[in-house]
């Protein structure tokens, strides 16, 4: 009779989108790593002219133009041989990942006791609005699993990780089932997790990046793969050859050094193709706009294109425009509204590329439900897929009201959110106990 009612519960898009909180969470902490596992950054010798799957390149076509090297499919480092077991789409997303992945320690975990239960959720600072929305959702997803009675919020208003891991040891002492977590550094939290484990409790870090530990459950996207493809996407939009400019986020934050060097991999294999420079935005588009406006003063050259971060479109095509230039493709990962708007109404002339993430709320709560349900994971790493923005699917993306000055990101419209059950491969009894989804 649960198992029926986990199934009828549908996952509830409520917005949040992963890797932005993830962004968010670095802007304001400076316990971010400076890096994020060994780099995989060796290119493979697939023939050019790769694709991506549909679920990342929105038209399911992003083949490189042919004077440019392929995409990574360069496995990570996989020390018990876990991927060998998996389906070739899974091992896809794999490529480039720059993370360990290890055997789950929680694959046949259960509850000590029968419900109720009691989930624990940290979260780092709440620095702005994504943050906050975050933490909410990751609250409303664990109350939404049945069983759950009772969830134990806090916040590391500090922004200090020694406080963090505090507070992370204070819900062990206080034994909540399992501990959703928003880690500052991830790589300080390998022993904490791992005397949490000892104690039988499970800890999903999301937003923050991935804890090296076959005791964490690191809900995380492959941002090297995920730029790779889209520097590859803009290579086409140009043509296959001109001159980048590359806007970096934050230096020093995972995301950013991860998506940056995918960014340069790729580029420095295409002939054609040339860096004009570098510039840092700080995920703020204001900001970029300022560092593009000022870039552009010293460089009468042509800009074929730009490759950046995440979130700044907006100021970056601004700054286009202010300074009396053609606008190139800009691509935007988590894309602003005002990108979408600019590229809707500049159509035909001007194609954007832009990739979203789905939404934290019904990821965590289908992977809750399933592991109360005796259900889990059978590795360390459960990689979200991106979702591809297209000259087709762009009207789905933008709200009512947007003008090309909103600064809002575009959720995932719900008929585009991967379906619960694209991630069954990742769970012991596949789709057992799902929360929800086909």
């Amino acid at each position: 009779m649960r198992r029926r009612l986990v199934r009828r519960r549908r996952m509830a898009v409520i917005g949040g989108i992963v890797a932005l909180a993830a962004v968010s969470a670095g802007c304001g902490s400076s316990g971010s790593d400076t890096t994020a596992g060994s780099a995989a950054t060796a290119a493979s010798t697939a023939p050019s002219g790769t694709t991506t799957t549909a679920a990342t390149s929105g038209s399911g076509k992003a083949a490189l133009a042919s004077n440019c090297g392929p995409i990574s499919t360069q496995a990570p480092a996989d020390p018990d041989g876990m991927l060998g077991a998996f389906d070739a789409g899974v091992k896809e997303q794999f490529g480039g990942y720059p993370e360990t992945v290890h055997k789950s320690v929680w694959t046949d975990w259960k509850p000590s006791h029968a419900a109720p239960y009691k989930v624990g959720v940290l979260w780092a600072q709440l620095s702005n609005p994504v943050q906050s929305e975050g933490f909410k959702q990751a609250q409303a997803a664990a109350k939404a699993v049945p069983g759950v009675e009772e969830v134990v919020p806090l916040v590391t208003s500090s922004g200090k990780l020694t406080d963090q891991i505090q507070q992370y040891n204070s819900l062990v002492r206080q034994k909540v089932d399992v501990i959703i977590l928003q880690p500052l550094s991830p790589g300080a939290f390998a022993q904490p997790i791992a005397a949490a484990a000892k104690a039988g409790i499970p800890t999903i870090t999301i937003a923050g990046g991935a804890v090296d530990s076959a005791n964490a459950i690191n809900l995380n996207q492959n941002f090297y793969r995920d730029s790779q493809v889209m520097a590859s996407r803009l290579v086409n939009n140009m043509g296959g050859k001109g001159n980048v400019l590359i806007v970096r986020g934050v230096p020093g934050f995972s995301q950013d050094t991860i998506s940056g060097r995918a960014y340069e991999d790729m580029l420095k294999s295409c002939s054609d193709v040339t860096v004009a420079g570098k510039v840092v935005g700080m995920y703020t588009p204001s900001v970029a706009k300022a560092e593009v406006l000022k870039f552009l003063a010293t460089h009468p050259g042509k800009i074929d294109g730009v490759a950046q971060a995440g979130t700044m479109a907006p100021g970056i095509i601004e700054a286009f425009e202010q300074a009396g230039r053609p606008v190139p493709p800009v691509m935007e990962p988590l894309p602003a509204g005002g990108t979408l708007v600019y590229w809707k109404d500049h159509l035909p002339d001007y194609h954007g590329l832009a990739v979203g993430y789905p939404q934290t709320t019904p990821i965590i709560q289908d992977t809750l439900a399933r592991m109360f349900d005796g259900n889990g994971p059978k590795i360390s790493e459960i990689l979200i897929p991106t979702v591809g923005v297209d000259d087709g699917n762009l009207d789905q993306f933008i709200k009512p009201g947007w003008t090309d000055k909103t600064e809002d990101v575009a959720v995932v419209p719900d008929a585009l959110v991967p379906k619960s059950s694209s991630f069954d491969a990742y769970f012991a009894n596949g789709d057992q106990g799902v929360a929800a989804g086909q």
